[in-house]
This record gives C-alpha cells, structure tokens and sequence, in this order.
C-alpha cells in the first residue's frame, strides 16, 4: 500500500489520478449512469442478463463502465464547472441557478510587438539612416 502512495505522490500516476478525481468530483452523475446501463443490461426493460453471464463475463462490463467515466469525465468538466445531476442539486440547493460553463479565457489582442527605431546621426545633425533596434528579451 505503501507503494502505492509513494507512486502517486511522485506523479507517476498523474493522469489516472486526475482522471479519478473528475470520477469523483461527477460522483452523483456517475452513479446514476452506471445504474441506468446496468438496469438497462441485466433487467427485463433491456436485455435481460441478469444471473446468465459468467463471473469473468461481469468483470468486462464493469471495466467497460469505468473505462468510459474515466474518458468521458475529464472532458466534460474541461468544458462544465459540474456534472449534470451535481449542477441540478447545487441549483436546488441554493434555490437559484447556478453557473454551468467553465468560463473560457479571453484570447489576447494580436498587437504588433514595438519597435524601436534608432536614428543615427552625423556630426552635422543630419540623419543618415534608419534601421529598426530588435526588443530587448
């Protein structure tokens, strides 16, 4: 167990662990599919497996499950502040609508860097060219 630990404080784990925690952070969403799929699969209104899939055959559905909320909960809340039934009892609770959308950053204005130009000048005042000076980084 210890070594567990000491893998994931090292970050050798880093995107299970960020995939786990959008899992968690949409737990209440997360639930409420994997027991419509499963209600769906092994009840009479879907396809009436239950109790004629092997133990093995069981392990399938249950990496299929997880597999698609460790995919799909990280990209939904890249662009949703919450799942959809947290954001339902947040605004519940609350009595108000709460915000929904990450909010985007704005794009930064594409300006011109500034060029300094240097002139030089003759020891009669004249100038005798001009020739951009690059920013200093």
């Amino acid at each position: 167990m210890s070594v567990l630990l000491l893998v994931a404080k090292a970050g050798a784990l880093k995107w299970l662990m960020s995939s786990l925690a959008a899992v968690g952070q949409m737990a209440f969403s997360n639930y409420i599919f994997h027991s419509l799929v499963c209600t769906t699969i092994f009840y009479g209104h879907g396809f009436r497996l239950y109790n004629r899939l092997e133990r093995h055959q069981l392990y399938y559905i249950v990496f299929a499950i997880w597999l698609f909320q460790l995919i799909a909960s990280p990209i939904w809340l890249r662009h949703f502040r919450f799942g959809p039934l947290e954001w339902c009892w947040r605004s519940l609770t609350y009595w108000r609508r709460q915000p929904m959308r990450v909010k985007q950053p704005e794009p930064a204005p594409l300006e011109p860097a500034p060029v300094e130009m240097v002139l030089p000048v003759d020891t009669m005042g004249a100038v005798d060219d001009v020739r951009p000076v690059p920013p200093a980084a």
